[in-house]
């Protein structure tokens, strides 16, 4: 099998799913390698979204050392998902 050319982590985002339903900010980012999950540490619900995707993007950017444009929809309450595109 061929070793792929960037880290698991590092692989290029596509989408983005952000959630709070229950007082806590938790995340999936969906990338070319899998999915990874977690939560954005120490905040609250009270953080408002906006604050939340842009943590999230930043962070992702980050991570993958790649700049990406995002689509924020609101699929229901406390939900919101994203799809990713690079920028070159």
């Amino acid at each position: 099998m061929p070793k792929p050319k960037r880290p698991v982590w590092k692989a290029t985002a596509r989408a983005l799913v952000l959630y709070n339903p229950e007082g806590q900010w938790r995340f999936a980012i969906y990338n070319d390698a899998g999915i990874i999950d977690g939560g954005i540490p120490d905040t609250s619900a009270k953080i408002a979204p906006d604050e939340a995707q842009a943590w999230l993007l930043a962070n992702v950017e980050e991570i993958t050392e790649q700049r990406y444009v995002a689509e924020w929809k609101q699929n229901q309450p406390h939900w919101w998902s994203a799809d990713l595109t690079v920028v070159s």
